[in-house]
C-alpha cells in the first residue's frame, strides 16, 4: 500500500495534464489586424489575406483580418 501512493498520484498528474492539453485548443487566442479601407475595399482584402496567413503560419495563432469603415470604430472595436 505505502508503495502505491507515488503510482496514484503520478497518475492523477497525467490525467490532470491530459485534460488541460486536451482543452488548450478551444481558448487558442486569436491575432485580429484591421484595416481602414483608403482605396477598394476588396484589394485590401487580398493584400491582407497574404499578411494574415503569413501571420497565422510564423505566430502558430488564428490571425483574422476586419475591414472597418474608419478609425474610431477600430479602435472601439478592439478596446471591447
Amino acid at each position: 500500500m505505502k508503495n502505491s501512493k507515488p503510482l496514484l498520484l503520478a497518475v492523477g498528474i497525467l490525467l490532470c495534464l491530459a485534460a488541460v492539453a486536451c482543452s488548450a485548443g478551444a481558448d487558442a487566442p486569436t491575432l485580429k489586424i484591421a484595416g481602414i479601407p483608403d482605396q477598394n475595399s476588396s484589394e485590401i482584402a487580398r493584400r491582407y489575406e497574404v499578411l494574415t496567413t503569413y501571420l497565422s503560419s510564423e505566430l502558430g495563432v488564428e490571425v483574422e483580418f476586419v475591414p472597418t469603415v474608419n478609425y474610431a470604430a477600430t479602435v472601439i472595436g478592439f478596446k471591447q
